[in-house]
């Protein structure tokens, strides 16, 4: 029983490890291109 808990307890720390950056807060992908202060101006 004990060998049961402890591979559990292990498993369960890997996926912890795995998944943690995962889980992490997105902070979204910021895309910048010279070309978008001229193309504004070329739509409005």
């Amino acid at each position: 029983m004990k060998i049961a808990l402890s591979t559990l307890a292990g498993a369960a720390m890997a996926l912890g490890l795995i998944a943690g950056p995962a889980m992490a807060e997105d902070q979204g992908i910021v895309v910048y291109n010279a070309q978008h202060e001229s193309l504004a101006k070329e739509w409005a």
